[in-house]
């Protein structure tokens, strides 16, 4: 690694609350020491911090992003047991490290964004202390099917002075035509 002028790491940064409710945001890097990047200070986990890889899917589901730290890690395990997580915002995000100078060569590329869904800490005897966050993404509000109709009543709930569906029954006898010349 002594040779590499630049390596990838993987920054998270979660909005986390405190146990009161006040916000207390936590940010991780995969490399060692602190790190300060738009006003966000990531500390540093080492090799404790894993993240799953996200892959495409032909059926248009979308992937849940599996992040994997180490419980015995002081700063990580702290970041669960001192902090509500649930449905809070998390992102992670690429960055270009050169460790050399210890720069961080900006922007961070997002990778995902979305929201801790179920942070776990698996316990058992004599196995691994870890802690994962299963994390989904804030594009699933796409796939959310809404109950409301297209109505006039539907859309007055949202802005009451808006009439688009006053003018919308007398066109049902006007044919429109899209990209092309009428008869």
């Amino acid at each position: 690694m002594a040779d590499r002028v630049v390596v990838r790491r993987m920054f998270i940064w979660c909005d986390a609350l405190d146990l009161d409710g006040n916000p207390d945001p936590a940010g991780f890097w995969d490399d060692v020491g602190t790190i300060e990047y738009d006003g966000r200070v990531y500390h540093g986990s080492g090799t404790v911090i894993s993240i799953e890889t996200l892959s495409a899917t032909s059926d248009f589901s979308i992937p849940r992003l599996k992040i994997t730290a180490s419980g015995l890690e002081l700063s990580t395990n702290e970041l669960v047991r001192s902090r509500r997580l649930a449905q809070r915002p998390i992102s992670v995000s690429v960055g270009l490290f050169a460790p050399a100078n210890r720069a961080l060569i900006p922007p961070l590329i997002p990778y995902f964004e979305g929201v801790v869904d179920d942070p776990d800490i698996p316990t058992a005897a004599g196995g691994k202390s870890q802690i994962i966050l299963t994390c989904e993404s804030a594009s699933r509000a796409l796939t959310i099917k809404r109950t409301e109709t297209r109505s006039k009543s539907s859309l007055s709930q949202r802005t009451a002075g808006d009439r688009f569906y006053d003018y919308t029954a007398g066109q049902r006898e006007k044919t429109i035509y899209f990209g092309r010349k009428g008869p």
